[in-house]
């Protein structure tokens, strides 16, 4: 059976899973996230996220045709929602989908910006793109079918000409990824999606929570791995490091190419022991 046709199965076997899981009234958030607080039972951890899983499916499709498979983008998505369980505070009037939220796109942002591609764009080209994926995706949910180029248009008030090199420039690229850079600054279009959907302050409160991710995930990696990583996003406080010169720091110097090949076998290290954290869980297992 074609691979396309095998993630078509899975996703329809996943909704039909979850269709019918009942929403959570407040109250019962709350006696949920007491009875993980409290007392670590595992059943109030698997009941704050069932409740929610129907909500990491609609967030999951904002980000379709940005890089990952829809499946992929939900399984992300989920492991994000599970830290938010774990961390969701019971006794603060907010609801758990307030403060889940952000985990559930910080994971999204961060697996995109994992599998995106590599390519420098200016400023205003990326942004554009951004916009002609939103724009598109929303026209073919309102029209029921592709949008025409000047119906895109006239909704991204773009004129014609822009809209057909920007899709040449897509077909071109692949894909319109988070880790696309912003001109010659070191923010990528991740960067800017996030702070547009997220205010500062929710940013600064879970800083040290993602930092205690990010060191988790490097922590799975070889000494080299963990040494590119860090170069190549300054997670050691310096300035990013471009892969040339990642390499030239090496004894003896390695090229280019083999930084990056490394660099995409840390990722690919990342991803899966993120998916066996979401399979523990399903399994029933305490994290």
């Amino acid at each position: 059976m074609p691979l396309r046709h095998l993630e078509e199965r899975s996703l329809d076997k996943y909704f039909d899973s979850i269709r019918h899981l009942p929403l959570l009234t407040a109250e019962e958030e709350r006696k949920y996230g007491r009875m993980w607080q409290n007392d670590r039972n595992p059943e109030g951890l698997r009941g704050l996220v069932e409740g929610n899983l129907r909500f990491v499916v609609k967030e999951a499709r904002k980000f379709e045709g940005m890089g990952l498979d829809l499946l992929d983008l939900i399984s992300e998505g989920n492991l994000g929602l599970i830290e938010a369980a774990k961390r969701f505070d019971p006794d603060r009037l907010n609801k758990f989908l307030t403060y889940a939220s952000w985990w559930v796109r910080q994971a999204i942002f961060h697996a995109l910006a994992e599998h995106g591609n590599k390519i420098r764009l200016p400023q205003k080209v990326a942004g554009h793109l951004v916009q002609l994926n939103r724009v598109t995706q929303r026209l073919s949910q309102e029209l029921g079918r592709t949008p025409l180029q000047q119906e895109i248009a006239d909704a991204a008030h773009l004129s014609l000409e822009e809209v057909e090199r920007l899709q040449l420039l897509q077909q071109t690229t692949s894909t319109v990824s988070t880790e696309q850079g912003l001109g010659d600054s070191d923010l990528t279009v991740g960067d800017s999606l996030e702070q547009e959907v997220e205010p500062s302050a929710m940013h600064t409160l879970n800083q040290e929570a993602f930092l205690e991710q990010i060191e988790a995930s490097l922590a799975s990696l070889s000494e080299k791995e963990r040494t590119i990583i860090s170069l190549h996003f300054g997670l050691n406080g310096d300035d990013p490091l471009t892969l040339e010169q990642i390499g030239k720091r090496f004894d003896p110097p390695i090229s280019r190419e083999r930084v990056r090949q490394l660099e995409e076998r840390a990722f690919a290290r990342i991803r899966e022991r993120r998916r066996e954290v979401l399979g523990g869980f399903l399994r029933g297992e305490t994290p």
